[in-house]
């Protein structure tokens, strides 16, 4: 279970106004992979690409 919980927790980018969902997270709670835009990221210690959904995020993030 700890890869699991290591990949799928959202990762906020504090002061870039967005939050980073993991592909598998975000549609497992009902996020639609077609409304927000994707990305493909490098994480240290992964040996393939990890794929997120960027939601943009309102207000005082920093």
């Amino acid at each position: 279970m700890g890869d699991i919980v290591n990949t799928a927790a959202p990762v906020v980018r504090r002061g870039q106004g967005e939050l980073l969902w993991e592909l598998r997270a975000a549609t497992s709670a009902g996020l639609s992979n077609d409304r927000y835009e994707r990305r493909s990221l490098d994480l240290k210690g992964r040996s393939t690409p990890t794929e997120v959904l960027v939601l943009e995020v309102f207000g005082d993030t920093g």
